[in-house]
């Protein structure tokens, strides 16, 4: 969410995740202020155990066929490369360069090679990295400004559907989605309207592809909620 308010640039797909998991291992104090840039602890076996992923190979992106235990390194050396790019002053601003090469139009591999050089000593740099105590920092409680937080009750119509819902974000099977829609129809039928019971069966109305179905619970969704991000998307779709 944080890196996709700036979306000027194009990000290649080992910083997206290594982002992500730059991010994934905070540690909030008492007083109130919270560590950044610990070490993601779950990468560490795929990382120190696992089947070596060259620099060029990262900077291809995942393939179709990876294992999951390849897809496990990849996003540990993704979240390595980043912290050491952001933390450690030997390639300060180098960053930067790459990301400015690919606004440019580089892929992300001839832009790897036109910032970083060679990139056997980037990655023989990384594997003495691993092995350092990494750098953290700490934003202080007086730099974390937080907005109101409202909590609003579900509609007595969306109380009915909450748990059809979670069940329909979760993984399924293509079997499974004329099941888990059925029971909601006769719900959306009797709140017509409802941005929750709608937003929901047109999810579900697409898993079951019946895509005429889920334009128009989606346009009802619209319909009382213009701005529905959700709506929006399904109605896409």
């Amino acid at each position: 969410h944080l890196m996709k308010q700036d979306l000027e640039r194009p990000y290649p797909e080992w910083y997206v995740e290594g982002f992500a998991e730059f991010f994934s291992a905070p540690q909030f104090e008492r007083d109130g202020s919270v560590w950044l840039g610990r070490v993601v602890q779950v990468r560490a076996y795929g990382l120190l155990e696992g089947s070596q992923l060259p620099l060029e190979t990262l900077f291809k992106g995942m393939q179709p066929g990876m294992t999951n235990a390849q897809r496990d390194v990849f996003y540990g050396k993704g979240w390595l490369l980043a912290h050491y790019l952001l933390m450690d002053q030997r390639r300060h601003g180098q960053l930067a360069a790459y990301l400015t090469a690919l606004s440019n139009g580089a892929s992300a591999t001839d832009g790897a090679r036109q910032v970083f050089g060679d990139l056997a000593i980037l990655d023989k740099e990384l594997e003495a990295y691993k092995k350092r105590p990494l750098t953290k920092f700490q934003v202080p409680a007086s730099a974390i400004h937080l907005q109101p937080i409202s909590v609003s009750p579900l509609s007595a119509c969306a109380s009915q559907v909450i748990l059809m819902r979670g069940k329909i974000k979760l993984d399924q099977k293509p079997a499974e989605a004329e099941t888990l829609g059925a029971p909601l129809r006769p719900i959306a039928a009797q709140c017509r309207g409802d941005e929750l019971v709608e937003t929901t069966l047109a999810e579900a109305e697409l898993d079951a592809d019946h895509a005429e179905a889920a334009k128009n619970a989606a346009d009802r969704a619209l319909k009382a909620n213009p701005q529905s991000t959700e709506a929006m998307v399904l109605r896409g779709r």
